[in-house]
């Protein structure tokens, strides 16, 4: 929200929707401010002379739209409330073995053909809701054959939550047959 500046101002207060007050230094006229629901948004301004006198509040409604989240599965994302040309920094959620990708405006993303929501600035005039997308993260898995293991290959890849198939390493000690891959040496963990 933007102001004109007032004669002898010691500083400004504004409002929103009665919440708390919020005090603006003396020759700032201008407040980024968070509406906080759906609908008709009441910001009020007003000024404090150098007693801390009051002016009686200026106010200027203004309507705004629900953007709700659905984070599928991951961290909830509370809504957020924006008028039309508003900018726009989207959250993001957070869900444990994947990379958060974008919203979009179905769920499944790209597999459901739903469009990566990328707009800069809210232009709708409803509300709308938006579903995570997410990517499932890879990590690398080295092997360590000991003593008498032989490998091809020292690491791979694996996606989680996807299946893999981890190669199986081989013998030089005849007496001695590969029993499978553990976290910890001698088999352990």
């Amino acid at each position: 929200i933007t102001w004109s500046s007032v004669v002898n101002a010691y500083r400004y207060a504004v409002k929103v929707n009665d919440g708390n007050e919020i005090s603006v230094k003396k020759g700032v006229t201008s407040m980024a401010v968070t509406l906080t629901q759906a609908g008709e948004n009441v910001i009020k301004v007003r000024y404090y002379d150098e007693d801390e006198r009051p002016s009686d509040w200026a106010t200027v409604t203004v309507n705004a739209y629900k953007i709700s989240f659905d984070s599928r599965g991951g961290k909830a994302v509370a809504p957020i409330y924006k008028a039309l040309g508003d900018k726009l920094d989207m959250p993001i959620s957070e869900l444990d073995g994947y990379e958060f990708d974008a919203w979009y405006n179905l769920p499944g993303g790209p597999a459901s053909n739903a469009a990566k929501f990328t707009d800069e600035y809210f232009n709708a005039t409803n509300d709308i809701m938006l579903y995570a997308n997410w990517t499932s993260r890879t990590y690398n898995v080295t092997f360590n054959v000991g003593t008498y293991g032989i490998m091809d290959t020292e690491s791979v890849a694996v996606r989680y939550n996807n299946h893999f198939k981890l190669p199986v390493a081989t013998s030089q000690d005849t007496t001695k047959v590969f029993g499978g891959w553990y976290e910890e040496a001698n088999g352990q963990g």
